[in-house]
């Protein structure tokens, strides 16, 4: 969902906390293949995993998660996730 539709609806996304683990180095010019999940959604927050590979030999580089809070986007206060958002991103 873009990032626009949560504007729309006076919503935004801020960061919670963050976390990087680096396995191998990357260099300029190497292409990565990158994967990302929704490991887990809350009522107001959602965590995301990701992985970055090195495409050339699929070897993980790089892996962490990210933890987001919906918020308003007038008040920067935490909001419900609306139960649509969460269906859509439900498995």
């Amino acid at each position: 969902m873009p990032l626009e539709d949560f504007f729309k609806r006076g919503l935004s996304w801020t960061t919670k906390s963050a976390f990087i683990e680096f396995h191998k180095p990357l260099f300029l010019g190497e292409t990565i293949i990158i994967r990302t999940w929704i490991e887990e959604i809350g009522q107001k927050s959602v965590k995301v995993h990701f992985q970055i590979l090195k495409k050339e030999t699929e070897k993980l580089a790089t892996e962490g998660e990210f933890v987001y809070v919906l918020i308003n986007a007038r008040t920067g206060r935490p909001e419900l996730i609306p139960e649509d958002i969460t269906k859509k991103y439900s498995v």
